[in-house]
């Protein structure tokens, strides 16, 4: 029999298991591609076919998100600008002066949300409201000297990525694609849909 010092010493001798290697980080997959959609051209095809209208609204949701984060991260973000910020900066632009609740309307956001962009834009010196000479309960937007400046510097490059965004489509296609959202957000506003969400 071996003694218990010897036993002792055989197991003090022995090499533990070492734990697995953990993989190197530049090995890792990224976040986008842990995350990403697989393409399921099979169930797309199906979904398409038995629920053409969701697919529909999906794809153009999707599509438009998509626009906005491309537009936002190749050019807003040097500027600090989202793309809601950036949208009234433009209509104010192409405006000169333009009233609250129009500019609401025509960024398509809610009046609550352009208030408090608005507050971002005049801290930062790009936009300042002004009284209407005419209904002093209405108020107007312009931009400053320095908002005329960024909108001048920006736009073009904004203007270049939305071409980008729509290189895929040639010109009668873009020009179908602009008369189909059209008649949508007009379908939308109209009394019957009006009617539908009172």
């Amino acid at each position: 029999m071996t003694s218990n010092a010897a036993q002792t010493g055989s197991r003090r001798g022995a090499r533990r298991p070492q734990p697995a290697a953990r993989p190197d980080r530049a090995s890792r997959p990224d976040r986008a591609t842990r995350t990403a959609r697989p393409d399921h051209p099979e169930r797309d095809a199906l979904a398409a076919r038995d629920d053409p209208v969701g697919v529909a609204l999906n794809r153009l949701q999707r599509t438009a998100s998509t626009v906005r984060q491309h537009i936002e991260q190749a050019v807003l973000r040097q500027e600090s600008l989202t793309w809601t910020a950036f949208a009234v900066l433009r209509l104010v632009w192409a405006g000169q002066r333009v009233e609250t609740r129009q500019a609401a309307a025509d960024a398509g956001i809610a009046k609550a949300t352009l208030t408090g962009v608005v507050d971002a834009l005049v801290a930062r010196g790009l936009v300042r409201r002004v009284e209407h000479p005419q209904d002093r309960r209405l108020v107007l937007l312009e931009l400053t000297a320095s908002g005329r400046r960024l909108v001048r510097r920006v736009l073009p490059l904004v203007r270049a990525e939305e071409a980008f965004a729509l290189a895929s489509l040639d010109r009668g296609q873009v020009a179908e694609l602009g008369d189909l959202l059209q008649r949508l957000g007009e379908h939308l506003r109209g009394e019957a849909a009006l009617g539908r969400r009172s």
